[in-house]
């Protein structure tokens, strides 16, 4: 229905070219890891301008729960430097699941003959995927974006379907109804709606609604 916050907010992409290792630290299976070593390009050409590594830990501490730690780092042409570290847990029952994350990009370019330019991207979010039958699920989700790299070196508006102010804190409150109408079929009509805190410079945006309906199948 929608993107993970980072990649919905273009910070970090869920693509990349990249040699990765994988596994278990334990015979239960209830911490896993990964490591990977990537172009940071996405799924765009390799352009040799840089090098992103990639880390993660999961644990499953009791049945249904699934906790995990992950941080990236980045180097690009420029002397430009990202990292980005983030928390994440969800529970997962009979009635539905829940999670919660919050993940954290930190931008620094070193200027000669100047201050370095430093911006953080931080970003709160929370979900709730609730069982109303057998075939009906209720989801929620809300998202919450601050920092001063928001409101100062944010390029928003480039998200072609969701546009997002580029000078202000902004929140995202999502809900919607899924329904498996077949066997792997899903219809998922869904609201998004934006809205924005007070920016310190310049007026306030405006808000938005967007209304839609997603198709969801598995093959």
């Amino acid at each position: 229905m929608e993107k993970t916050p980072l990649d919905l907010q273009k910070l970090g992409s869920s693509r990349d070219f990249a040699v990765g290792l994988k596994g278990n630290l334990d015979a239960g299976k209830s911490v896993s890891y990964m490591v990977m070593c990537g172009n940071g390009a996405s799924n765009k050409g390799e352009t040799n301008k840089g090098k992103k590594i990639y880390g993660q830990l999961g644990f499953k501490p009791v049945k249904g729960l699934y906790v995990e730690a992950y941080g990236d780092y980045e180097i690009q042409t420029d002397k430009k430097t990202y990292y980005v570290y983030q928390g994440f847990a969800a529970y997962q029952g009979k009635w539905g699941r829940i999670g919660a994350m919050f993940a954290s990009r930190h931008f620094k370019q070193k200027i000669e003959g100047a201050d370095d330019v430093e911006n953080d991207y931080d970003i709160i979010s929370a979900f709730a995927v609730v069982k109303a039958s057998s075939k009906v699920d209720i989801i929620a989700r809300f998202d919450r974006n601050f920092g001063n790299g928001f409101e100062t070196n944010y390029g928003g508006h480039k998200i072609s379907y969701i546009p997002f102010a580029d000078n202000a804190v902004s929140n995202l409150v999502i809900g919607g109804i899924s329904w498996e109408v077949a066997k792997n079929v899903w219809l998922i009509p869904n609201v998004k709606y934006v809205f924005y805190d007070e920016p310190e410079v310049g007026t306030k945006p405006a808000d938005n609604v967007y209304a839609n309906m997603t198709v969801f199948f598995k093959f």
